[in-house]
């Protein structure tokens, strides 16, 4: 089944690298114009550009610090502005653990955590929904993580951030159902992005986990922008207040 899609802009936040570049990519390559939005200035322009001259949509690329929310409003009002009324958004900006206990955890570490992950999340949301009220339509899409259901050790702040990710999209899709806006949510699991590799050089625990997972292979950012890009497409309209788990059978376990 080829998915269809609303006319109008699609806003992708941390779209630089990982999963939201690969969403990115898909959407460009069926015809859709896609601001990428992420802090990366190097490696959100180089996908941009990447990706324009793949088409046959247009990228175009805005820095953004989620957690600011001036810069989320601007982001916002830039992609209508360059392509139309807002039909769709993936957000995928986070803050990385630190293999650290909670003991170890300074407030001002927790505060960022907290601050890019979920706050971020709420200020994209709120932009976001705001400018797809007029039309009366569109989807917004959340990327959480399976450590907001199944803890990781050293990984507290994140854990939290990514628990209340899960209950913004829930309760978000309940706000705004009527208004015939969807929100959805993802939970990858072990998935070879940068931030993964990061992570798991920083903490020893992690370096098992295929071992762990039901398929036995970690994940590609590819295999979760498919359900992403699902999310944001028509062929999912009945879908809304969802937290898909893309995981390799983790959360079965």
């Amino acid at each position: 089944m080829k998915l269809t899609f609303s006319e109008g802009s699609y806003l992708v936040t941390g779209g630089a690298v990982g999963i939201g570049a690969a969403a990115a990519e898909y959407l460009v390559t069926s015809g859709l114009n896609v601001v990428i939005a992420d802090f990366d200035v190097e490696n959100g322009t180089a996908t941009a550009e990447r990706l324009s001259s793949v088409g046959p949509g247009k990228a175009k690329f805005v820095r953004v610090d989620v957690s600011d929310e001036a810069a989320v409003e601007a982001a916002v009002a830039e992609t209508v502005g360059a392509f139309g009324p807002l039909a769709g958004a993936l957000n995928c900006a986070a803050y990385l653990p630190r293999n650290k206990r909670v003991h170890e955890i300074t407030a001002e570490h927790w505060n960022k955590s907290h601050a890019v992950s979920l706050q971020g999340m709420f200020l994209c949301f709120k932009h976001q929904i705001t400018a797809m009220q007029p039309q009366g339509s569109g989807s917004v899409v959340a990327i959480s993580s399976t450590a907001a259901v199944a803890a990781v050790p050293g990984s507290s702040d994140y854990v939290a951030a990514k628990a209340g990710v899960n209950g913004l999209v829930r309760a978000a899709a309940l706000d705004y159902a009527a208004d015939g806006i969807r929100v959805n949510g993802i939970m990858p699991g072990a998935i070879l992005t940068p931030g993964f590799k990061q992570s798991n050089a920083a903490n020893p625990n992690l370096g098992g986990v295929a071992d762990l997972l039901p398929i036995k292979r970690i994940g590609n950012p590819e295999e979760v922008a498919a359900g992403a890009v699902w999310l944001l497409s028509n062929e999912s309209s009945y879908v809304t207040g969802a937290v898909l788990p893309i995981d390799g059978g983790l959360s079965a376990v």
